[in-house]
């Protein structure tokens, strides 16, 4: 199994290879179940997902665990404005595929509502448990991480370690639609935080982040050193 170049001193334990998405998947949600597992038996635990098409065998894989999901809150680590019903929509992809079975009695809070202001969203996100317990990032061929793009004109507020707001709204300067975004500061708190990676463009990505450190050109440095992450990874 292929493992990346440059790994930093402190990851190469928490990078997971496998040989197929199915092994991955599952590995993963076992290895997410726990965590939300131990959190919900306190209180409320936090979950927090990334769209596209990469996660939806993961989502699959969890949906039908026994947890404690009436205790578990999710919510999207990005999303396009545009509604649920729309192609485009990580709400709606979460609703097919992981509110289903025993997760459907998860509460879920979707970023984009139609007229809501993102001071409104940032209140309602309060609801919360924060830091997250579990925050699951993908990664673009560009570097771009949650809609943190290279280039977006809010992306220093994106970045910004001090950054208040849980949420902002960033237009990415090259992908359709304006987005919805957890900042840095929101992301990099989390107690554990998964970069969900599939194909060999992707690891490639990676050693290119791993080999430098301007996090304005590619954002998914600002979270390869932290020692909550770890990477799955399969072809």
């Amino acid at each position: 199994m292929k493992t990346p170049d440059n790994l930093p001193d402190n990851l190469p334990g928490r990078f997971h290879g496998f040989d197929s998405p199915a092994s991955l998947s599952q590995a993963l949600a076992q290895h997410i179940s726990r965590e939300l597992a131990d959190a919900s038996a306190e209180r409320r635990a936090s979950l927090a997902v990334s769209g596209g098409r990469t996660p939806i065998q993961l989502f699959e894989q969890l949906s039908p665990l026994p947890l404690s999901w009436q205790q578990i809150d999710i919510t999207l680590i990005d999303e396009r404005c545009v509604p649920a019903d729309h192609n485009d929509s990580n709400a709606g992809l979460v609703q097919r595929h992981l509110l289903q079975q025993h997760a459907q009695q998860a509460r879920f809070l979707p970023l984009y509502q139609q007229e809501e202001s993102t001071e409104a969203l940032n209140q309602r996100l309060s609801q919360l448990h924060w830091p997250l317990d579990v925050a699951i990032l993908g990664m673009g061929n560009d570097g771009h991480t949650a809609s943190l793009f290279p280039a977006a004109a809010e992306l220093e507020a994106g970045l910004d370690p001090t950054q208040s707001q849980f949420c902002l709204s960033l237009t990415p300067p090259s992908a359709p639609h304006r987005r919805l975004t957890l900042s840095r500061r929101a992301i990099s708190a989390s107690k554990t935080l998964i970069l969900h990676l599939q194909g060999d463009d992707k690891l490639a990505t990676l050693e290119q982040a791993l080999a430098g450190d301007d996090i304005r050109a590619m954002p998914i440095r600002a979270f390869l050193a932290l020692p909550q992450l770890h990477i799955y990874w399969c072809p």
